[in-house]
């Protein structure tokens, strides 16, 4: 006759109800050395099933609501240059400097506009200057003075930082 023990699960799995087998973490959970299987913690995610950890996402993405993939950062947001952190307006980042703006999606900083642009309110675009003004920084439009000029830069889908 054979003898009977109880076994642990392999990373990345958890005994069942009943505790007559294993089944694989879903995703957005994880488990090391068999233990229960756990939901993702703040900032980190597990895609598909049967992770033994959780990750954390590349720097410019957060994990989305389940924590099972990364997703960009919005326009206007930004993860600070750190990896593993939750997304967060440039307000929030430095609110200090109303001059830095966060252009398109999978930004990991808030910069300051091109000269020739100034940061839109939102802190989403970088906007052109019209004819005859100019910025410096992603300062607010100022006329030229009276003896220069400045033509007007056509404006782009995403205009380099």
């Amino acid at each position: 006759y054979e003898a009977n023990f109880c076994a642990r699960c392999a990373d990345g799995q958890t005994a069942n109800a009943d505790r007559t087998n294993c089944d694989r973490c879903a995703a957005g959970q994880a488990s090391a050395n068999g233990d229960v299987c756990e939901a993702c913690g703040v900032d980190t995610y597990a895609a598909g099933e049967g992770n033994s950890a959780c990750l954390p996402c590349d720097d410019g993405s957060a994990p989305d609501d389940q924590k099972t993939a990364c997703t960009p950062c919005a326009a206007g947001q930004a993860t600070g240059g750190l990896s593993g952190v939750a997304c967060q307006t440039c307000d929030a980042l430095d609110g200090t400097n109303p001059l830095l703006a966060a252009v398109g999606e999978g930004n990991e900083v808030c910069e300051l506009c091109a000269n020739g642009f100034t940061t839109s309110t939102d802190r989403k675009q970088c906007n052109p200057c019209p004819a005859g003004e100019y910025s410096a920084n992603g300062a607010a439009c100022a006329q030229c003075a009276s003896d220069t000029y400045a033509t007007r830069l056509l404006p782009l889908d995403t205009v380099p930082l």
